[in-house]
C-alpha cells in the first residue's frame, strides 16, 4: 500500500527544510527562512517556504511531491514561479524515510542545488531591465 499523499509532502517538506539549514551555513545569498504552517497565511497563498536572501529579498517556494495539479496551482497562484519537486521516487523509493540513508540524502543535496539555481535566478531576473 502507498503512503498518504499529505504525508509524502510533509516528508518533502522536511527535506527542504533540512537542505535549508544546511544553506544557511554554506550559501552567503541566504540569510534565512520561514516554513508555512498548515493553513496558515502563506500556506494559502500557495508558499511553502519563504526564503529571505541578503538584500532583503524574499524568495516564496512552493515544494511538491508530485507532478499532479500543478497546472491547477499555477492557475490559483501565479505569482509563485518557484516550485521545487521533491519526488516521492527520490525522497521515498521504498516507502521508508530515513534520514540518514542515501536516498533522502541526495534528495537533501538536490534540494540545496535548486534552491541555489532558484536564488540566482531570480537575482538576474531582479536585474533584467
Amino acid at each position: 500500500m502507498g503512503k498518504d499523499p499529505k504525508n509524502l509532502g510533509l516528508e518533502a517538506e522536511d527535506v527542504v527544510e533540512d537542505a535549508l539549514k544546511q544553506l544557511l551555513q554554506e550559501e552567503p545569498r541566504v540569510a534565512g527562512y520561514l516554513r508555512a504552517r498548515s493553513a496558515d497565511r502563506l500556506d494559502n497563498e500557495g508558499i511553502d517556504f519563504l526564503i529571505f536572501l541578503k538584500g532583503g529579498f524574499a524568495l516564496p517556494i512552493q515544494v511538491r511531491s508530485t507532478y499532479r495539479h500543478v497546472t491547477k496551482f499555477h492557475k490559483k497562484h501565479p505569482s509563485i514561479r518557484f516550485i521545487l519537486f521533491i519526488l516521492r521516487r527520490r525522497l521515498a523509493p521504498f516507502n521508508i524515510v530515513d534520514k540518514n540513508s542515501v536516498h533522502y540524502r541526495r534528495s537533501v543535496e538536490y534540494a540545496k542545488r535548486k534552491i541555489r539555481q532558484f536564488t540566482i535566478r531570480a537575482a538576474k531576473e531582479y536585474l533584467r531591465p
